[in-house]
């Protein structure tokens, strides 16, 4: 069972009219998946009962050290529709590895652990309709981390990268990274990657440098049962 404990404080603001009314909300706890970082949630909504829209002035998640901030419109009419924009900074590679390993529950997760922070920019926006979604365009750039593959001790590090991530109306994903520096074992490697996975998987893969690919192996099959 998922535990998730939380106490909830809320401010509620304006005239409690049925068409219009402003919800301020404060929220602490732990959320699954995280370890024992403590969550604080604030955020602040108008709500237009009458037009069916929700306008998001503010949204502050704090974990840890980590936080993410958002703003936006949300429209619950027939087609309901989101427009809204995200950051985040200072987030956790040890901590969003262990999100990937507890949500995904793949066990490949478990033979590696990452250090460093990510910063990440990104908007989604679109409608919800039969045959499509909401788009997800997301930026995000790590300086001087490092990742371990720990059965052998393998360490990737003074990993620099930027990239984009979108998944596009038809829930295709596209991972694109122009900007990749890291070594191995006195091995330093430049490169540039794309992937796409739509009905078959496709990947562009550009590269300067040293490279064994034996000693690279565990940091491009990340795959297991």
């Amino acid at each position: 069972p998922i535990c998730f404990p939380v106490t909830i404080p809320a401010l509620l603001k304006g005239a409690f009219s049925k068409e219009n009314f402003e919800l301020e909300t404060e929220l602490s706890g732990k959320l699954p998946f995280f370890s024992d970082l403590d969550l604080k949630l604030e955020s602040k909504v108008n709500i237009d009962q009458q037009k069916k829209e929700h306008l998001i002035t503010k949204l502050i998640l704090g974990f840890g050290e980590m936080s993410l901030s958002g703003k936006g419109r949300l429209t619950t009419s027939e087609v309901p529709e989101i427009d809204v924009e995200f950051q985040g900074k200072n987030l956790d590679l040890a901590e969003l590895n262990s999100i990937l390993e507890k949500a995904t529950s793949n066990p490949v997760w478990q033979n590696y652990a990452g250090q460093g922070t990510v910063n990440l920019t990104g908007t989604y926006s679109g409608k919800w309709l039969k045959k499509k979604q909401p788009e997800l365009n997301m930026n995000f750039e790590l300086e001087n981390g490092q990742w371990e593959y720990a059965p052998n001790s393998t360490l990737l590090q003074n990993i620099n990268l930027k990239g984009a991530v979108q998944l596009n109306e038809q829930n295709q994903w596209t991972i694109h990274l122009p900007e990749f520096t890291a070594n191995i074992q006195g091995q330093a490697i430049q490169a540039a990657v794309r992937y796409s996975e739509p009905q078959q998987g496709a990947l562009e893969l550009q590269l300067q440098g040293e490279l064994d690919l034996e000693t690279w192996k565990p940091f491009y099959i990340v795959t297991g049962k």
